[in-house]
């Protein structure tokens, strides 16, 4: 009798263990292999999703530890010190990394190749860049601190320009999991660096140090993954396909050029023309908005592998791959402009302290660039994908130019405010060029063809918006769940989140 109880208890153990083992199979299989497209987009978006969430608090929370331990006008040269060498840092990669997504997502047996080649090219760029950044720098006669803080910010770019290479091989795997990996030991490293050397009372060019320090971790992590998972590269070059690659990629290099320039323009030429407190009340506001454009970011990170691949595969899974993409890009950005415009103030008073209550208006205004950004970010990937770059690099170089006139004519007479203004107009602007593109080569629908969904994301975020009025006393922290929930929760009644399912699975 007992061997009977033993043999049936050990068989239910078996059981169990070998549901569990099932489980684990099937888990592995959702989250780590690439199987069917909506598999693949959700498995990528959910890595990303990951990332995303950690890297933007990490980053939120060393801006308030920053901001308010150093003060409005100490902080305005740190946005002012990451913005220059921002401007630079395009330049380094010079479309390298977005080159790479859409190659080996076509020709993945052509990865060893692309980064033994491209590193070179990256090397030499760096040091080209490092240079200007130096002789600029000190062209422009800043403070000693300033040019000392610039010159450490800039061997963190050259370090970080590197890990985002890397980062691009394993989005044309779309295997992002990698990614989120080394980010988030980065965004950590970051965090406790700051950390540590504010506690310590350190100076604003030792937080450089913690920029450095985190970059290293980020770039070796990438670096194991790359060489044990994907390419085991041994820097062979050769320089005919260095030049190929130059041919192919200057278009790439000058469009991001372009868009780093009317990214960050706006605060080098309100630190010039202005003072250092201006930088740091528009600084705050304009902070926000580099936070909130990581979460329409990694729906591009997502998509643009896709994008690639359908290009060569057929036009109509181009334009079904691009609508879904677009559509998941108004489901998300939308609701967040709202939210943000009308919780802004709470939002720059919870972050910064009622030193930077000038910052309110301008957060305000400009998380209208926010949406620009996140709609001109899908229409680029669009015509990226499509071999289209030359005609973006035009549209974005034309918006340069544009964004620099405008800060001259309004900078000077309503300062940071002017800034706020040519921002909204440049983006304004790249999104109605690129949409017209779009919808005359065929890719883009027409407006009618939106107005179900924006009906649904219009209501919704309506209700949203007024359960944040009525309910605007209640914690930040409590406010903001809520509102995304009731937000979700209208949408997916109205089944505004049913367009996934009307995507074939596909994963040729």
């Amino acid at each position: 009798m007992l061997r009977v109880i033993f043999n049936a208890t050990l068989s239910k153990i078996q059981k169990m263990i070998k549901g569990v083992e099932m489980s684990a199979i099937r888990l592995k299989s959702l989250f780590l292999k690439n199987k069917t497209f909506r598999q693949i987009i959700f498995k990528n978006t959910f890595w990303l999703v990951i990332s995303a969430i950690i890297r933007q608090v990490v980053s939120f929370v060393v801006v308030i530890l920053i901001a308010r331990h150093f003060g409005p006008v100490i902080y305005g040269k740190l946005v002012f010190g990451l913005s220059f060498v921002g401007l630079f840092a395009v330049a380094m990669d010079f479309g390298f990394s977005y080159l790479v997504v859409r190659e080996v997502a076509r020709h993945k047996e052509k990865s060893s190749q692309y980064i033994d080649n491209i590193i070179l090219i990256k090397f030499i760029l760096s040091l080209i860049g490092l240079s200007l950044i130096a002789v600029v720098i000190n062209l422009l006669g800043k403070e000693a601190d300033v040019i000392r803080l610039v010159y450490f910010l800039g061997i963190y770019t050259v370090i970080n320009t590197f890990t985002v290479f890397f980062y691009s091989i394993f989005r044309a795997n779309e295997q992002m999991q990698y990614e989120t990996v080394c980010a988030v030991f980065q965004s950590l490293g970051l965090l406790g660096l700051v950390g540590f050397l504010i506690a310590g009372s350190g100076s604003l060019v030792s937080i450089s140090f913690a920029y450095i320090g985190s970059t290293v971790v980020g770039i070796v992590l990438s670096l194991i993954f790359v060489r044990k998972y994907f390419s085991r590269f041994l820097l062979k070059v050769n320089l005919s396909i260095c030049w190929k690659l130059l041919k192919q990629v200057w278009p790439f290099g000058l469009t991001f050029i372009f868009i780093s320039g009317y990214y960050h323009t706006d605060v080098i030429m309100l630190y010039v023309m202005k003072s250092d407190i201006a930088v740091g009340w528009y600084g705050a506001a304009h902070r926000f908005l580099l936070l909130l454009i990581g979460i329409p970011s990694l729906l591009q990170g997502v998509f643009f592998p896709r994008l690639s691949h359908a290009f060569i595969s057929s036009k109509d899974k181009f334009k079904n791959v691009f609508n879904h993409f677009l559509r998941y890009i108004f489901i998300i950005s939308f609701p967040i402009c709202i939210g943000v415009m009308l919780l802004s103030g709470r939002l720059i008073l919870l972050v910064y302290g009622r030193t930077f209550e000038q910052s309110i208006l301008v957060l305000q205004m400009l998380i209208w660039s926010f949406l620009f950004a996140a709609i001109g970010g899908a229409f680029g990937s669009a015509l990226n994908s499509s071999d289209r770059q030359i005609a973006l690099m035009k549209i974005t170089g034309a918006a340069f130019g544009a964004n620099i006139l405008l800060n001259l004519m309004l900078i000077p007479r309503f300062s940071y405010m002017g800034a706020v203004f040519a921002t909204n107009l440049t983006r304004f602007f790249v999104i109605s060029i690129e949409a017209v593109l779009l919808y005359r080569i065929g890719f883009l629908p027409g407006a009618i063809n939106y107005w179900k969904i924006w009906i649904k994301i219009i209501s919704s975020t309506a209700v949203m918006g007024i359960f944040i009025v009525l309910f605007k006393e209640i914690n930040l922290f409590i406010l903001m769940p809520f509102a995304a929930l009731i937000y979700f929760s209208l949408l997916y009644l109205m089944k505004g989140l049913n367009i996934a399912r009307t995507v074939k699975d596909q994963n040729g």
